[in-house]
């Protein structure tokens, strides 16, 4: 599962240029010491220069611990700290007035060059995710759908194991009726962001359109998900709660969307519409169906033949 809302995803890919432009403003610096024999800095002798430097300052800041215990970002930093390694010594001879040849150059460009490799491919790998996911709720498009499928339902068949999906339509109708759509928006990316928080890191969520979610479910059975479902239903019910609590209380204070973090508001929405009634009761209704999804099934027939049941839920 992908659980990292798009602006996040966003945010680290503008941050990434920026740091591959700091990046290369480091190595030109360090070139032209190196070239002109000039004095190194002393943030380039350092033992901690990989954390002296810009990428290093950003990189290590406290904020970006989770970041850090990513296995993409754990082999940056190993090579960010091979790179600097090399820098340093170069430095030292530098300093030392000592020539620098072969032997001792070319390992720090294979640093280099290994750095910057990996800086671009997981910059690429960020907006080939951001291509994949839909911008409101975070989860897959609908595009990755079908070749998904393909690919999972065959890798269950070779390992004989189960895989099924569970369709989930929301009807925000009296939703939007009472709150504005802008709170419905809410609640769909509200929604969305608890149940990828509560399915397995295996299990993958697709917009289909509109609100109509298609959730696939590897090693898993109809009837095992069919003893889920009610967990899943009331973790709709908890965010649908939380999301219109969020909308009132914007609606409340008057509040705008440069005024609020987002994030805190569990969307991305504006406050609510006018004419809306935020005070009256108001009911989501879930259609939903479980089905199995065997190897080389047609998942538009799948779809087109699967039988919806009510579920509302009283808000």
């Amino acid at each position: 599962m992908i659980n990292v809302r798009v602006q996040e995803l966003e945010a680290i890919a503008e941050i990434l240029n920026k740091e591959l432009r700091l990046h290369e403003a480091w190595r030109d610096q360090l070139h032209r010491t190196l070239i002109c024999h000039l004095d190194p800095a002393d943030d380039d002798l350092a033992e901690d220069a990989d954390q002296r430097c810009e990428f290093g300052k950003w990189f290590y800041s406290a904020q970006n611990a989770a970041l850090r215990a990513l296995p993409m970002f754990k082999n940056i930093e190993r090579l960010h700290q091979d790179m600097h390694e090399q820098a340093r010594l170069l430095c030292a001879t530098v300093k030392d007035n000592a020539g620098i040849g072969p032997d001792e150059y070319d390992p720090f460009l294979r640093a280099l060059q290994q750095f910057r490799d990996e800086l671009h491919q997981i910059r690429g790998r960020v907006f080939g995710t951001l291509r994949k996911i839909d911008a409101l709720t975070g989860v897959f498009c609908s595009a990755e759908l079908a070749p998904d499928l393909k690919r999972i339902s065959l890798q269950q068949h070779e390992r004989g194991k189960p895989c099924s999906l569970l369709r989930l339509q929301f009807d925000l109708g009296n939703i939007n009726k009472n709150h504005g759509w802008e709170a419905g928006d809410r609640v769909l990316s509200t929604c969305l962001g608890r149940l990828k928080a509560a399915l397995s890191d295996l299990d993958r969520i697709y917009r289909h359109t509109g609100g109509d979610f298609i959730i696939c479910l590897p090693d898993k059975a109809p009837n095992q998900v069919e003893r889920i479902k009610d967990l899943l239903f009331h973790t709709v019910k908890e965010a649908t709660e939380h999301a219109l609590l969020v909308s009132s209380q914007m609606l409340d204070d008057g509040t705008g969307l440069d005024d609020i973090d987002v994030f805190a508001a569990a969307g991305n929405a504006l406050p609510a519409a006018g004419g809306a009634d935020p005070g009256a009761a108001s009911v989501l209704t879930l259609y939903y169906a479980i089905q199995a999804f065997q190897a080389g099934a047609d998942i538009k027939q799948v779809l087109k033949h699967m039988r919806l049941t009510a579920y509302e839920i009283a808000i």
